[in-house]
């Protein structure tokens, strides 16, 4: 784990580095993870995130520049309907993750979470693509309703 209180790679909070593979996994912050893709061109960049994140406008912006940049930065969503304030599909009706994610411009890949066949297929498929891609993994994290 790097941590940047010692200065690793110049950023904030924790990242995780797997030199060997090549590989970068942080949490949630879109903008960061483009940072470290930008700087670390020959590196796999992985962000976990939710449905609930990808609402908020940085997350946009940071998706539609790895897309204009060609950064090969893979998103693992879990969408599972639920957000601080509720559930999307009640209270924001039509919102898709899926298309939203691919108006951006990102390869996504939609699969059902809690079937482990279907999860593996669809993180190595947005693995092995070249360039942005995201895995919106329905219930990937199941929450009981609120």
């Amino acid at each position: 784990m790097l941590n940047s209180h010692r200065g690793d790679l110049g950023t904030y909070g924790k990242l995780f580095l797997h030199h060997s593979q090549n590989i970068i996994f942080t949490f949630k912050n879109r903008a960061l993870v483009n940072g470290i893709a930008l700087a670390n061109r020959d590196k796999t960049i992985f962000c976990l995130g939710s449905d609930g994140s990808q609402q908020e406008g940085n997350d946009a912006e940071a998706a539609r520049l790895a897309v204009a940049q060609g950064l090969n930065v893979k998103l693992i969503i879990d969408d599972n309907d639920v957000t601080i304030a509720g559930h999307p599909s009640k209270y924001l009706k039509g919102y898709d993750l899926t298309k939203t994610l691919s108006g951006h411009g990102l390869k996504v890949i939609t699969v059902q979470g809690e079937d482990i066949d279907a999860l593996w297929g669809g993180i190595s498929s947005i693995i092995t693509h070249e360039g942005p891609a995201a895995g919106s993994f329905l219930d990937f994290i199941s929450v009981p309703s609120i």
